[in-house]
């Protein structure tokens, strides 16, 4: 009988502990959030309306000839790369000697209700390309994107082959119609030109609560318990409000931008089938023969591995590599584990081809 006995003073304790820890988790998130990101030094050398384009120097000698220009998406923002100093995907790239170049996407306004991918892509990335090019008098760059910049990237690269050295996709989608890819499944049912019409920016707090159904139990129950539990780990808790705060900040979208990204990539998987245009050039993968870095998650709810894998054999290129990350969407930039491994080989593959 001994084995089935319990210690009323015990659980009672435990259960007090619990709830202890459950009060002051919800009194730390319920504050204002105003804990410091992007620690990384920087300098802004292109700034509009719309973007703005950052300058990282290498920390350590540089070894490599070509930078890299990182385009993030344009629905959250870019410091969950530079999230501190010890969990910094771009402060691990910096270290290995390379200089980098950001675009910050900023956070639209009602007067830019009507930009277009066309704006984005043709527009203000081809400015930040051309910037670097003639700073660095290079003709070719490195292009890295991630998630959606990755998608733009592909696009880029598609309509200014010549501009494009090496091309590094991180959790891109590329066939938007697998099995297992819940956005997709969810954008079927919604008329996003309608959604467009009704609002001149379609709100980012919409938008991140739509993301969040597509996995509830992730995205709110275990990580506000896993929060809960290491209350009293202050490393721990700062990471977890970092992250947090990055989750919630959430630009709005130019409502004719996100009506096209939706409806021809989403709803209608054009990438595959040459058939987007953007401004006057239709997307046609196969004019893509840079190498490629297609680096992809194996437990990504947000852009399924299948999604990515979909680039292989898309494009015209014959060096074609692929990396699997371990963990989520974000993981690639915040686990140490991957932030350990991930720059290197990054590194690595660059350094192979870093000429001009």
């Amino acid at each position: 009988m001994d084995r089935y006995s319990f210690n009323a003073e015990k659980v009672i304790s435990e259960l007090n502990e619990f709830n202890r820890k459950i009060c002051d988790a919800s009194t730390l998130v319920s504050k204002k959030n105003d804990i410091d990101v992007a620690p990384s030094p920087r300098d802004e050398v292109l700034c509009s309306n719309i973007f703005k384009l950052y300058h990282y120097q290498p920390t350590a000698h540089k070894k490599a000839i070509t930078p890299i220009l990182i385009n993030y998406a344009l629905v959250n923002r870019p410091y969950i790369l530079d999230l501190q100093p010890d969990r910094s995907f771009i402060k691990n790239l910096l270290d290995k000697g390379f200089e980098i170049y950001l675009i910050d996407w900023g956070y639209p306004q009602k007067k830019d209700k009507f930009l277009s991918l066309d704006d984005y892509i043709n527009g203000f990335m081809h400015t930040c390309v051309k910037y670097i090019q003639r700073e660095t008098c290079l003709e070719k760059i490195n292009l890295m994107g991630i998630c959606q910049g990755g998608v733009m990237n592909l696009c880029y690269a598609s309509i200014y082959p010549n501009s494009v050295s090496n091309l590094i996709c991180l959790n891109t989608p590329v066939d938007f119609s697998t099995k297992n890819d819940r956005l997709s499944h969810f954008a079927k049912h919604i008329k996003f030109d309608q959604l467009a019409k009704s609002h001149d920016l379609i709100p980012g707090t919409m938008l991140n609560l739509n993301l969040i159904s597509t996995n509830p139990l992730d995205f709110v129950t275990k990580k506000y318990v896993t929060f809960s539990n290491n209350i009293d780990d202050k490393d721990k808790s700062d990471v977890f409000l970092r992250i947090e705060k990055w989750s919630f900040d959430c630009p709005d979208q130019p409502g004719t931008a996100f009506n096209q990204f939706c409806t021809d990539f989403y709803q209608q998987n054009k990438l595959l089938s040459a058939s987007i245009i953007i401004g006057e050039h239709t997307i046609d993968l196969k004019e893509v023969s840079t190498p490629i870095l297609n680096i992809f998650s194996d437990n990504d709810k947000i852009v399924p591995q299948e999604s990515s894998k979909a680039l292989r054999g898309a494009t015209s290129t014959t060096d074609y590599h692929e990396i699997v990350a371990q963990g989520g969407h974000i993981s690639s930039f915040i686990s140490k584990k991957n932030l350990s491994t991930l720059p290197e080989k990054i590194s690595g593959w660059l350094m192979q081809r870093d000429t001009f």
